[in-house]
């Protein structure tokens, strides 16, 4: 029998600690990616209107 990966709020923990895998985004950083992305989106539609 192989041992079970860990559960999904250990992983998160880990990475909210920064010790997740390489490219695992914490949720502030997640939250700002969303923010950043809607605001050039907006940007975008902006530009286009001109």
């Amino acid at each position: 029998m192989s041992p079970e990966p860990p559960p999904d709020w250990y992983r998160r923990a880990e990475v909210e600690r920064s010790e997740g895998r390489p490219g695992e985004l914490t949720s502030a950083e997640c939250e700002e990616l969303k923010r950043l992305r809607k605001r050039n989106a907006e940007k975008a539609k902006t530009i286009e209107a001109l």
